[in-house]
Parts: structure tokens; sequence; C-alpha cells
């Protein structure tokens, strides 16, 4: 009986040993997928949650363009290369954290503006420059020490993401008929985006308006503006020079058309008649799609979108790209009928 006790003791022992050895193997296993998933799951999230630096990649070009910016901070001309230019426009003209797609078509925005103005000399910006760093002018320019600024502790990771964007699409520009298009963007079309003639000056087949669907939850897809009825007809008399009658202002101020887009074309003020995008300038509205909420405290202009609507809409970019589109699918749809080339040295010598 001893004999057969001790065996069956010795058994389930082994047995046990056998046990607690396999479920060690199970957890190390569990342990490992569990990790594994993790590290998957932040690759999948992106730009959403930074997870340590990243060293950004060397840009490279087979033959580099060189570009002289004149730098408004530093007052004075700096040359580089044109990619390097083309990296920190896309730091300052689009969040880091957009889709990469969407990091992709902006830095293909920004080099082609950048190439047309080189060909063509169409900015004059400073004697002996090419671009410079107004966006008012050229194009938004975050310098190193502004990204820093900006991202602080993460400043390799988001670097790390536009310059990432700017190496996949080195020397890619947008051209028609064999020229670089004229680029126009803006943060938020509110839905669809304008024909560039009821905007600027000059019809281009490439800049029609398109749809920019999905655009609802991005930021500044809506906002309201308020203004004292007191402020309100300050800011018309003094910038068009209209005196609006006292009383209620909803009898002198109205909306006379609006263009296909949902834009508003043109307002009267009193007798007279301005355009919606002069009117956006003289109150600094985000955009010209809106309705107008007149109240016995306020003037509230209900607005969607952000920017002037032309090209490429950089939130509706950002949905494109989420949803599987690529960088070329994005460009072909806001910019109508182009074609994407690589541009070098030897073009624009």
């Amino acid at each position: 009986m001893a004999h057969h006790s001790r065996a069956r003791f010795s058994l389930r022992r082994r047995r046990r040993g056998t046990l607690y050895a396999n479920c060690l193997l199970l957890g190390l296993i569990l342990l490992f997928f569990i990790w594994g998933m993790a590290l998957r799951g932040r690759e999948q999230l992106g730009a959403d949650v930074p997870h340590g630096s990243i060293t950004p990649p060397v840009i490279t070009a087979a033959n580099p363009i060189s570009v002289r910016i004149f730098d408004h901070e530093l007052n004075q001309i700096v040359p580089m290369d044109l990619e390097t230019y083309v990296c920190h426009v896309v730091a300052a003209e689009m969040p880091a954290s957009y889709e990469m797609e969407a990091l992709k078509a902006q830095a293909v925005a920004a080099r082609t503006l950048a190439s047309e103005a080189l060909l063509e000399g169409s900015r004059s910006c400073t004697a002996g420059s090419d671009m410079c760093t107004r966006a008012d002018h050229c194009q938004a320019y975050d310098s190193e020490t502004a990204c820093r600024d900006k991202w602080g502790s993460e400043y390799n990771f988001w670097w790390g993401r536009v310059t990432e964007a700017v190496a996949a699409t080195v020397g890619v520009i947008m051209t028609y008929e064999g020229e670089p298009i004229e680029v126009f963007y803006h943060a938020v079309s509110g839905g669809r985006t304008e024909d560039v003639e009821n905007v600027f000056s000059q019809a281009l087949p490439y800049l029609r308006s398109v749809s920019s669907e999905g655009e609802e939850q991005e930021k500044n897809f809506q906002r309201q503006i308020s203004y004292s009825p007191k402020d309100f007809r300050e800011k018309i008399r003094r910038y068009f020079d209209i005196t609006l009658p006292g009383g209620n202002l909803s009898d002198s101020v109205r909306i006379l058309s609006y263009y296909d887009s949902g834009r508003v074309r043109e307002v009267r003020l009193n007798n007279q008649t301005v355009t919606a995008v002069e009117l956006r300038r003289a109150l600094g509205l985000p955009s010209t799609q809106f309705r107008i909420i007149f109240t016995a405290s306020s003037v509230v202009f209900d607005c969607q979108g952000y920017g002037h609507g032309v090209g490429m809409s950089q939130a509706g970019a950002n949905v494109m790209a989420r949803e599987g589109s690529d960088f070329r699918d994005i460009l072909t749809h806001y910019y109508t009928g182009i074609s994407l080339e690589t541009i070098d040295a030897s073009n624009v010598s």
C-alpha cells in the first residue's frame, strides 16, 4: 500500500509540476500576445498618441533644388533645399496629428506652390528671394524653434511624422498640361469647395468646386461670430464707408444671392451691394458660408467652414485619408484634371 501511495503521490507531483509548467508557458504566451496587440494598437493609433521619439528620415533627392527663403523673423534670406523648406511648411500649415496620407498631400501641395513660384517667378517677396515665410503672401513656415516651442518634449515624434510625409513624396508636384498648377488650400471647406473665380480673379480648370464630405466632426466646421449692433455699424462704416441707419438692422442688412456651393455671393448693406468675400475680410469671418441672425443685442454670423474654400480642404483630406484614400486620391479629388510628376533641379535651371 505504502509503495502504491508513494507512486500515486509521485505521479500527482509530476502531474502538478507539468500543470504548473503548462500554466507558466500559457501565461508567457498570453503576455507576449497582449504585448504584441498593444504595440500593434499603438501603431494603428499613429499620431493620436505619441509613443516615444522617432528618428526623422533622411530626405534625399536625386537632383536637389535650392531655394532662397526670406525669413521674416530673422529679417534675412536663408538658402536651403526645397525639401527642407517643404518640411517647415507642412509643420506650419497642417496639424502633424493628421493622417499620414493627408500630410503627404499637404507636402505635395506645398512643394507645387514653391515650384510654381520658382519656375514662373510668380511671387515677388524680397529682392534676391524666391519665397517668404509669411502665410498671407506665400505659405506659413515654422522654424525649428517654433516647432520645438509647439511640440515640446514630443518634438522628435511630430517632426518625424512631417519628414516622413515629405520623404515619401520627394520631388512630386501637381501639374496641368505639363506646368505646375497654382495652388490654393484651406482648413475646412464646410462640405463643398468653391470655384476659384468666385473668390479670386481668374478661373482655372483645375480649381473647381467639389464635394468635401465627412467634415462635420472636424475642428472649425461650424462657428458663430457675434457683434454688438454698435460695433457692427462701426466696422461697416470704417471698411465700406457705408452708414447703416438706426433701428432694426435686419431692415438694412440682408443676403442677396448664393453660389452653387452654398456660400454667400452678395449682401445688401443699406442701399449698396458688397460681395461676401469683401464682407468676410471686413469682419474677419471664418468663411463666406454663413447665415445672419439678428437679436436685440447682437448681430450673429453662423459660419460653416474655415478659409476661402478654394482647392484642397485640409480637414477633408484628413477625412479621406482616414477612410483609406492615399495622397494621390486626395489631390486628384480636390484639383480637377491634374497630373502628378516629379521635379528636380534640371527642371528649374
